[in-house]
């Protein structure tokens, strides 16, 4: 008896799923990922570029071609899905999902994240790194700052805002390289995302994001208005209610824009960066993959926020098929702080709260305390 190929051991919506990732690759629409797409993918994604020999091997180790055309370096969608169901996969990315198991009595959660301590700030060290990233903002070579210099002409006021840069230098712990590089993008990726009418409008939801109500309402991103017991701050990420029929996928990525930098108005967070639980969807057909592609494509290396840890709380079977996904589009850094919580609500209480994420926080249909009321914070958000 044959066995089955990948493709035909997938289900129409894991399919489609793995279409929607393949279309993020396939940059030139033409039906095929080549090399060159497959190694800027994952050199986009992965944090870090890949030799193309490695690449390359991968790509033959999953082809699903007869031999004499196994040489090809292209990929089609058949060979994408054997890709994405491979051990190789796993193996290139050196690790998949976390399943925590930790004491918070012997383990700090910045050793545990994996994150580089943020400095002790002085008024010294802030001024002298504050004039080391205005200087490298100036020396930039021009090609590589034109939406930094656009808005410093139609919006001055907030390119040169103190607060505005620091929050660039304490994401990257105040190395001033790669904050400027990341200043750079951000202006560049905000002209994208907004537009050049709305993208120097101030980020509220009355300026720039005035027309984009659906995506803000339906709670895609919300605060808990809590912080784990280092000071960061609780986002809770509800993927159940994505619906691209209600909306443009273009205004959830403002929104998503929006909510970061609201969880950013918290110096805490700035410096420690924030925590987000996951709420996963019960059937692949309700996760829009290409709005989850398109926000991490517009956030990663840009918006000037540290992420400390995902935690997916009470997933669904299809988690394996999301988090596969997924990973391709997430660093290595925030790779290793994706964390799955299994068990009754009991067991992932527990765990959260080994994380420092108190039952007050966690809403109360995981068994927790949190009554998330996301209309009235906008509302709130509104008057502000």
């Amino acid at each position: 008896m044959t066995s089955q190929s990948p493709k035909e051991a997938a289900t129409e919506e894991e399919l489609a799923t793995y279409k929607d990732a393949f279309d993020a690759y396939d940059l030139n629409g033409d039906g095929v990922v080549d090399m060159e797409e497959l190694q800027l993918g994952f050199e986009k994604t992965g944090g870090r570029s890949r030799k193309r020999s490695s690449v390359l091997s991968l790509v033959h180790s999953v082809k699903d071609t007869p031999k004499e055309e196994s040489s090809k370096e292209t990929l089609s969608f058949d060979d994408f899905v054997n890709l994405m169901r491979s051990k190789e996969l796993e193996d290139f990315f050196e690790k998949g999902p976390t399943y925590a198991n930790i004491d918070d009595k012997t383990t700090s959660l910045e050793s545990i994240y994996g994150q580089t301590p943020t400095p002790e700030e002085t008024p010294t060290l802030i001024e002298e790194k504050m004039k080391e990233l205005d200087n490298e903002m100036k020396t930039m070579p021009e090609r590589n700052k034109k939406g930094y210099k656009e808005a410093k002409e139609k919006c001055p006021d907030l390119v040169d805002d103190h607060d505005f840069k620091l929050m660039f230098l304490r994401c990257e712990v105040f190395n001033v390289l790669p904050a400027a590089e990341r200043l750079a993008l951000y202006w560049d990726k905000r002209i994208e995302v907004f537009g050049p009418e709305k993208a120097f409008l101030p980020l509220t939801i009355e300026g720039a994001l005035k027309d984009d109500d659906v995506a803000l309402s339906i709670g895609h991103q919300q605060l808990t208005g809590h912080k784990d017991k280092d000071g960061r701050r609780i986002a809770f990420f509800d993927f159940t209610v994505e619906d691209s029929s209600k909306y443009e996928r273009s205004s959830l990525l403002r929104a998503f824009w929006y909510f970061i930098h609201v969880t950013l108005e918290d110096t805490e967070t700035q410096k420690r960066g924030a925590v987000c639980m996951m709420r996963t969807v019960t059937r692949l057909s309700q996760w829009d993959a290409r709005a989850s592609t398109m926000i991490a494509h517009a956030a990663r290396g840009v918006l000037p926020i540290r992420v400390a840890a995902m935690h997916v709380c009470h997933p669904k079977p299809i988690i394996n098929v999301i988090a596969k996904v997924t990973k391709v589009f997430l660093g290595p850094k925030l790779r290793k702080r994706f964390y799955v919580h299994k068990g009754s609500n009991e067991d992932v209480l527990e765990k959260l709260a080994a994380y420092g994420i108190s039952h007050e926080a966690v809403p109360t249909f995981w068994g927790g305390k949190l009554i998330l009321d996301h209309q009235k914070w906008l509302d709130d958000r509104r008057g502000a």
